[in-house]
């Protein structure tokens, strides 16, 4: 009764739906499928606004439709504002709904609120593309991800910069702290981790003594060093591995080291994409089992238990120890017409320097 709005009845506001928390880990994981690892690393907190100043005036605008709680009204005033950047209307609803607490409790700051939701933007649109193509990698259809050969050459180089200048790696995440702190805290841990690990399995060159010649890394070592970068600056290639039934445990390893909150993603979605498939009576291609049971770390069906292979060895062995015997059965010495036979052969295709030298014997 003590509402101002009791006696004469009123238009209230309903309260707008609380979003989830998401836990920087999966947002920085899926902003990756965006920008890939060096995207993230140089860009994410640096939008490019030319007059951020402008936008001030919009920001207010928002601002006073948070503070009456209708988050669909702030997200229509920046709608096709610099703010927006790239983001969907109904991306940056989501957006606004997650930023919401933030943008109230900060002071203003229009460049920096463009790229926390750049960013999440990014995260969003990295979510989709996952949810799209894991179906892709577990079925026949066709599916084609191809690496970023040119994102990993600038990564390599940025890798080297950071072991000649780390404390470039302070900078990163620009300004995406101010309105969102715990990502930022996030992102600088995955710089870190990504860049030490990174450099820490790159091949060295060697040499035995101080008067030996220096010897290169070998094709072998670098390659697989490129997959390595390959996988970070483009995570979803790990579905083109599953694809391929090419699943390496070392893919895996870099996947977790770097986007442990992706690597936890995907297996949730290798778990929603098994289930429709089995509804929908789709067949799954050995190969891809066999990636899937890497990723998922068990065991898809009775052939990939380890009695199972154990069990494939020990015949493959004792078949294997059968053929053997067999072609040592097999093996008669020659008699003595067929040795005559054979010495005739040999003495019709004799050059004259052949027999010039068994005629002085």
């Amino acid at each position: 009764m003590g509402c101002e709005y009791f006696a004469d009845g009123g238009d209230i506001q309903p309260m707008p739906v609380p979003q989830p928390q998401i836990h920087p880990s999966v947002a920085l994981g899926h902003a990756a499928l965006s920008h890939g690892l060096l995207g993230l690393l140089k860009n994410v907190g640096r939008p490019n606004m030319a007059n951020p100043e402008k936008s001030h005036k919009t920001l207010d605008k928002a601002k006073a439709h948070l503070n009456e709680r209708d988050h669909e009204k702030a997200a229509e005033a920046m709608h096709e504002s610099p703010l927006a950047g790239q983001a969907g209307k109904e991306n940056l609803k989501k957006i606004v709904g997650h930023l919401a607490p933030a943008i109230m409790n900060n002071e203003p700051d229009p460049e920096a609120l463009r790229g926390s939701i750049d960013y999440m933007n990014s995260a969003v649109r990295g979510h989709d593309s996952l949810e799209n193509q894991f179906g892709g990698a577990i079925t026949k259809d066709k599916m084609s991800i191809d690496p970023d050969n040119e994102g990993v050459d600038k990564l390599k180089d940025f890798l080297q910069s950071v072991k000649e200048k780390p404390e470039q790696l302070l900078d990163i995440g620009g300004k995406l702290g101010h309105y969102m702190p715990d990502h930022a805290a996030g992102l600088g841990a995955m710089a870190a981790t990504g860049t030490q690990y990174l450099n820490s399995i790159k091949p060295m060159s060697s040499q035995g003594a101080p008067l030996d010649d220096v010897t290169p890394p070998d094709k072998g070592q670098m390659a697989a060093w490129n997959r390595h970068l390959d996988i970070a600056q483009k995570p979803q290639r790990i579905l083109q591995h599953i694809k391929n039934g090419t699943l390496l445990p070392q893919d895996l390893l870099t996947l977790k080291t770097i986007y442990p909150g992706l690597h936890q993603s995907m297996v949730e979605k290798a778990g929603e994409a098994l289930i429709d498939a089995k509804t929908k009576k789709k067949e799954i291609p050995y190969k891809q089992r066999a990636s899937l049971s890497l990723l998922l770390g068990q065991p898809l069906d009775s052939t990939m238990t380890p009695q199972s292979m154990q069990a494939i060895i020990r015949s493959a062995g004792i078949q294997q120890a059968q053929v053997r015997q067999e072609q040592a059965e097999n093996k008669k010495k020659a008699t003595g017409v067929e040795l005559k036979q054979i010495n005739k052969v040999n003495e019709m295709y004799e050059t004259p320097s052949q027999q010039r030298q068994l005629d002085r014997r």
